[in-house]
C-alpha cells in the first residue's frame, strides 16, 4: 500500500469514527470533532472510542440493520487496532465493557 492510499484510508476511517461519536452522543459533526479530540486526550479516551462504536454496532444489530452492522463490525475492528489504550474508567465500577478485537 502506498503512503497516499494509507493516508486516504486513515482519513476515511477517522471520519467514520467521528460520525459514530456524533451518532452516539447526538452531536453535529463539528461538535463531534471537538469531542473526539478532547476524549482522546484523556487516559480513558481509547476505551471510550471503542465503547461508542461497540454500542452503535450493538444497536444496529438489535435493529436488524445488517448493512450498517457490517460496516460497524469492520470499523470496530479497525478502532480496536488503532486505539489500544486499556484504561477504562467503567471497568473500575464493575460495568460491562466492550471486547477488544485484534
Amino acid at each position: 500500500m502506498t503512503f497516499d492510499a494509507f493516508a486516504e484510508q486513515s482519513a476515511h476511517s477517522f471520519i467514520a469514527e467521528i460520525d459514530e461519536v456524533a451518532a452516539h452522543r447526538g452531536l453535529r459533526f463539528e461538535e463531534a470533532v471537538e469531542a473526539v479530540y478532547d476524549m482522546l486526550e484523556q487516559p480513558w479516551g481509547h476505551a471510550a472510542m471503542r465503547q461508542m462504536v461497540w454500542d452503535n454496532l450493538r444497536d444496529a444489530e438489535t435493529a436488524e440493520q445488517e448493512e450498517r452492522a457490517a460496516k460497524l463490525r469492520a470499523l470496530y475492528k479497525d478502532v480496536c487496532r488503532r486505539y489500544t489504550g486499556h484504561h477504562d474508567r467503567r471497568a473500575e465500577s464493575g460495568r460491562d465493557t466492550a471486547p477488544v478485537w485484534h
